[in-house]
């Protein structure tokens, strides 16, 4: 059981590990998309718009939408990148679906931000 438990351990990045991670992915695609933020905001409801706490480059909802926008859409592949479980990304992207402007293509749109002309 302990060697279980250690291999199970292990597999799984450290919160440290885990948050650096998250660190270098937003800084990489803010580098890339440095107003990917405001122009996702702009497909939510004004209501629903998300607002970033002082210091923070993206959160859970903005991450999986980055990874959409670079095209990984399978919500497995996405729940494996962000180390979350496939209901909650699932249930992260109806929400946000959910306070869309046009619910119908809202992923088609987050494709298609910070788009060079």
């Amino acid at each position: 059981m302990d060697d279980l438990l250690t291999m199970l351990h292990s597999n799984r990045m450290k919160d440290s590990d885990a948050k650096e991670f998250f660190l270098n992915f937003d800084r990489a695609f803010l580098n890339l998309y440095p107003q990917f933020v405001e122009e996702f905001n702009a497909l939510l409801q004004p209501e629903y718009r998300i607002e970033l706490k002082k210091g923070m480059l993206l959160n859970s909802e903005l991450r999986i939408m980055a990874l959409i926008r670079l095209g990984v859409k399978d919500t497995a592949n996405i729940a494996s990148l962000l180390l979350y479980s496939a209901q909650t990304i699932y249930n992260y992207r109806s929400t946000l679906r959910n306070h869309a402007i046009d619910k119908e293509h809202f992923e088609e749109h987050v494709a298609q931000l910070c788009e060079v002309n």
